[in-house]
Parts: C-alpha cells; structure tokens; sequence
C-alpha cells in the first residue's frame, strides 16, 4: 500500500499536521513517512552568502532529527508502519524529492 507522508517542522500547525497524519494512516491502515528537511540559513547581506554561525548546520540538523524521531515515535505508539526521514536542503525542494520518491497516496 502507498505511504501517507508527512513534511513536518515541529511547529505548532505541524503537530496538528502529525495527528490527522498518524489518523488517517490507521485508517487506511497506510505506512507513514515522516519528512523533516532542514538547511543552514545563510545571510542575504552583501555580494557573498556566507554562514552566520558556524555549528548552526549542526544545531539544525539536531532540531530536525528530534523533530522527525519524536513524530516517529507518536506514530509507533498508535500502531503505524513508520519511516521517519531528516534530510538537508531547501524544505521545499526535499519534500517534493520525497514525495516523487515514495509515491504517498496522501501529502499532510
């Protein structure tokens, strides 16, 4: 059966996002996968982008791995087939790689 995917951030309106997600997979008795896409903000000012903190790719990617493995385990707990992915780039870009990847029945 195709996954539902779920694109979260953690944000209050994604965790809203999380439980119609985790609903709707027992439901459907569907997988879930989980997608949290992260990137390093760069500064817009002058010619040249460059970082504004060095260890903020860590700290990101930290924040983003919490994110997906505590949707994940919220998942687990309601009994869902879960697949909880952190990947870096534009948020936009990787849950659109995602969702051509795992072909989902449903995008929440």
């Amino acid at each position: 059966m195709k996954p539902i995917l779920l694109a979260t951030d953690g944000s209050p309106t994604a965790e809203e996002a999380t439980e119609k997600a985790i609903e709707l997979a027992n439901l459907l008795g569907a997988p879930l996968v989980v997608v949290t896409a992260w990137d390093i903000p760069y500064s817009t000012l002058g010619y040249a982008a460059v970082p504004v903190v060095p260890d903020l790719g860590k700290l990101a990617k930290e924040q983003a791995d919490k994110v997906a493995a505590a949707a994940a385990t919220r998942a687990r707990s309601a009994g869902v087939e879960v697949q909880a992915l952190t990947l870096r780039g534009f948020p936009v870009e990787e849950i659109c790689r995602a969702a051509e990847k795992h072909e989902p029945q449903l995008l929440v």
